[in-house]
């Protein structure tokens, strides 16, 4: 399906096939001279065919198109080498492109594996977790070789009438980022606001920001301060209340916040992987055990994003018990929920 946002401006809907998000917002921006596509979706055949549909439908041709990836996640990446000609920009954030060449390191990825072990996840089963996401070989056109752009902070993409601004907001990934168009006051948001659904903050990576919900907090509060009549998001519906869809995501995160110090105010220690299994979770399914396998490798990471937040403001410990990952709430911790009964 294809929508006209604003003169020149079109949301292509993606098919996520298998994933619970069942579509990716693309974005087409028309210009004269040149074209802009935002992000791509999954290298799989019916995210390959319905973006090719949505192109066609709107006479573009990618000779003329550059593209703008949001951030390195495979439903927003993972299609442009298949869509892009010779002469194509391909934006992406130095951060982003660097956390990609890591995660693509097998010596890196090995130790992201142990990473999450010790946090919990069950031994061996990381790559079964993410198998869904991997390129299925369903695409016959060959993939091309290319460089990224380097695109920073600040920086302006022009097509056709339009001044986009790159705004780095990181958080969800190291690199993400934003476009803004101050004259007509529209936000492209990646997955940084999210209508209806909460975007996963997440550390399953070592390699990872340090306290990505810290920095996705940090990020809301930046996006917060530009003047914005509609935000068009990666996924679901687009936003036209933008500060007050900005301040339910802060607010659901510093709930969230609470309820893991209450699961862990129960437990007294856990390792993540466990106290996830404590957590309320929005998934079709009757009990933790029952979690599809990548939705709990998801979930452990953004158990250990708030754990390593809360950690950062002395409200919870950390300890190494026989090589694996336990924390348990602090003084510190209690007394502020004492505080909060």
């Amino acid at each position: 399906m294809i929508r006209e946002i604003q003169k020149d401006i079109y949301q292509i809907e993606v098919v996520l096939p298998n994933n619970p998000l069942k579509i990716l917002n693309a974005y087409l921006i028309k210009g004269k001279d040149r074209n802009l596509l935002i992000d791509t979706g999954f290298a799989k055949k019916e995210s390959y065919e319905s973006l090719l549909r949505g192109l066609d439908k709107l006479n573009i041709d990618m000779k003329k198109t550059d593209v703008f990836l949001t951030h390195l996640h495979n439903d927003h990446i993972s299609l442009v080498k298949y869509i892009i000609e010779d002469n194509c920009k391909v934006y992406m954030h130095p951060l982003d492109q660097k956390a990609l060449r890591l995660l693509n390191d097998k010596a890196v990825w090995k130790s992201d594996e142990q990473f999450n072990e010790k946090m919990g996840f069950p031994k061996g089963r990381i790559g079964e977790a993410l198998s869904s996401f991997r390129d299925l070989k369903e695409i016959e056109k060959q993939p091309k070789e290319f460089i990224y752009e380097d695109i920073f902070e600040d920086d302006i993409i022009k097509v056709g009438e339009y001044e986009f601004k790159c705004i780095l907001t990181p958080g969800h990934t190291p690199g993400h980022c934003c476009l803004y168009e101050e004259n007509n006051k529209i936000l492209i948001g990646g997955d940084l606001i999210l209508d209806k659904i909460t975007p996963n903050i997440s550390l399953n990576n070592k390699q990872w920001l340090a306290n990505p919900l810290e920095a996705y907090i940090d990020s809301l509060n930046k996006v917060k301060k530009l003047q914005i009549d509609i935000i068009l998001p990666s996924h679901r519906n687009c936003i036209n209340g933008a500060k007050s869809r900005i301040e339910e995501l802060k607010e659901h995160s510093y709930k969230r916040l609470e309820e893991v110090m209450r699961a862990l105010q129960a437990k007294h220690i856990s390792c993540p992987y466990d106290l996830a299994g404590c957590m309320n979770w929005n998934i079709r399914a009757r009990s933790w055990e029952e979690f599809p396998l990548t939705q709990k490798f998801f979930a452990l990471g953004e158990t250990m994003a708030n754990l390593v937040y809360l950690e950062s403001k002395g409200l919870v410990e950390r300890d190494i018990i026989q090589g694996k990952i336990y924390f348990s709430i602090s003084t510190i911790g209690l007394s502020v929920l004492s505080n909060k009964a």
